[in-house]
């Protein structure tokens, strides 16, 4: 291997695009991703990993507060489109802590 290699090594780039979903693919979060952003005491109601509405383009999963109400979490795939998978989430977990508060 060259010294100058080791020296000057390529640039690395962040890739917004990849993190980004179009309107047309199914959404989906893994257990780990939902729970990230879940409230100390909360937890998942049903499928973990939630499911998807295709006809409504939707992503909708059901969690449970630590008084046991349970509320419905819901991502569009235009949300997801626009601002990231992991983004629109966490704007739909604040939307959805704010309406429980409030």
């Amino acid at each position: 291997m060259e010294a100058t290699a080791l020296l000057n090594p390529p640039r690395l780039r962040h890739n917004p695009a990849a993190m980004k979903t179009t309107t047309n693919a199914p959404l989906s979060y893994t257990e780990t991703e939902i729970r990230s952003y879940l409230p100390t005491g909360w937890d998942l109601l049903g499928n973990p990993e939630g499911t998807w509405d295709p006809k409504k383009k939707v992503w909708r999963s059901k969690v449970i507060d630590g008084v046991d109400f349970d509320w419905p979490l819901e991502v569009a795939a235009g949300d997801a489109g626009t601002l990231g998978r992991l983004e629109a989430l966490r704007q739909a977990f604040d939307r959805l802590v704010r309406e429980r508060l409030g």
